[in-house]
């Protein structure tokens, strides 16, 4: 298994970090769309930027 940081960020400043591990990239991008969708994410693992992820629905 392999560890990942999902970064949240609103206005374009982290507002919430969560670690977890999947067995790689492809897992790890599909756990992290399904844990949010109202606020654009970075996906890191390590020093590497595995993914950005924009929000699906913005709060109003």
């Amino acid at each position: 298994m392999i560890s990942y940081r999902l970064y949240r960020l609103r206005d374009d400043r982290v507002s919430s970090t969560a670690t977890f591990d999947a067995a790689d990239d492809v897992a790890a991008i599909e756990a992290a769309r399904a844990e949010t969708n109202e606020v654009d994410c970075e996906l890191w693992c390590d020093n590497r930027l595995v993914a950005f992820i924009p929000a699906t629905k913005r709060d109003a």
